[in-house]
């Protein structure tokens, strides 16, 4: 059937039109997160074998488990494995702002089942588990970057999400090998990976924010809800959140001004220290207002209700805009050291784990093998 209920032979699963015509606007099954539920339903021909209370149970002990692997490898401090804001808190907060969501959204008449909710969980839990990176400092020559050495961590944006997805389906089928049963489905899985991947970020520098395309490309309110979530501090939580997260990042994607010694730096090198922190201190609000502008297309997909619904549960966005351009403006007349120190750098210890980098590496091993496995059982299919 068509969008307004005619039956057309060979029609698209999504929208129902012919092939000769093409789809309509927005078409499921012209987005990849959805095309890859919708092949899952087709392949997929089982069922859920475990009950609400069981999908529940095993939900809540992969978040523990996912959780336990997060204080190890992520919640220490200044070392080239340690990130100051993709971490455990972060991780806890995109879980609390998706049930948030998800209430928020059923309010205004989206149809959720417990299950769903509980896939909804497994994404945000796993959603930033693989964190893989190298080093950034190819910078033109003679520049001042170049000059003192700047070092940026690039992060291998999509593969960290395929990863991500790959060790969240790992843990659901350790599940269901637990339990002798099929608690979650290869359906479920589809979506699981399909929500990770909605978090791959881009760049809209008419905005100046962070946007994900494959997000709002996605009408599986999953994959919308997530996606709103990671990115949800501005408009969801308290200034203080968002300008500590902003500082966080900050020192997470610097690597270069970890460990500098304040007493041994020239004027000169305070100044391009400090410039480079004025700028992302000045790109806060900038970042927020961004956000704000582009909830309408986010959410553009979902009932007009639950539309108003988390419009208004993104009711921060004002102050949290205010108080950032405030701040950049108080900052500005701070010294170097004293900007420095304000935001964060002074704080943890350099030396850092060797412990939890071996953890690391071997989570990172485990998930590209499970990756390929994946990969060779489904060539095999």
């Amino acid at each position: 059937m068509n969008t307004r209920g005619e039956f057309i032979p060979n029609g698209c699963w999504s929208c129902g039109s012919p092939p000769e015509t093409g789809h309509t606007p927005r078409c499921e099954a012209t987005t990849s997160s959805d095309k890859i539920v919708h092949e899952a339903k087709e392949d997929a021909k089982t069922e859920r074998e475990g009950t609400i209370e069981e999908v529940t149970q095993y939900t809540d002990q992969a978040i523990d488990e996912v959780m336990e692997y997060l204080e190890q490898v992520f919640a220490y401090e200044h070392v080239e494995q340690n990130f100051r804001f993709h971490n455990p808190e972060h991780t806890r907060g995109v879980i609390s702002r998706l049930e948030r969501i998800l209430d928020t959204m059923q309010a205004g008449g989206v149809q959720l089942s417990h299950a769903e909710r509980d896939l909804g969980r497994i994404m945000a839990a796993y959603h930033d588990t693989i964190q893989g990176w190298e080093v950034n400092q190819d910078w033109p020559e003679g520049s001042e970057d170049a000059t003192y050495g700047k070092k940026m961590r690039k992060r291998f944006t999509k593969q960290n999400e395929r990863l991500s997805g790959d060790m969240a389906v790992r843990a659901m089928e350790d599940a269901n090998e637990q339990a002798g049963k099929r608690i979650f489905t290869e359906e479920d899985s589809a979506r699981v990976r399909s929500g990770i991947d909605g978090t791959v970020p881009g760049f809209d520098p008419e905005l100046g924010t962070v946007i994900q395309p494959n997000a709002e490309a996605s009408s599986d309110v999953l994959v919308i809800a997530l996606a709103l979530a990671d990115l949800g501090e501005a408009g969801m939580e308290s200034p203080d959140v968002y300008l500590t997260g902003g500082d966080n990042l900050f020192i997470e994607e610097n690597m270069d001004m970890w460990d500098l010694d304040i007493e041994d730096l020239d004027d000169e090198q305070k100044a391009y220290y400090q410039g480079r922190m004025t700028g992302w201190n000045n790109f806060q609000p900038i970042f927020a207002d961004g956000r704000r502008k582009k909830l309408d297309d986010e959410i553009a997909s979902l009932p007009e209700g639950a539309q108003t619904l988390v419009r208004n549960l993104f009711s921060h966005f004002d102050e949290t805009i205010t108080e950032a351009r405030e701040r950049a403006e108080r900052r500005a007349d701070m010294t170097f050291e004293e900007l420095y120190e304000e935001m964060g750098f002074l704080k943890g210890d350099i030396a850092g784990s060797v412990e939890a980098n071996r953890a690391y590496d071997e989570a990172l091993s485990e998930a590209k093998a499970a990756a390929s496995k994946v990969r060779l059982d489904q060539a095999a299919k």
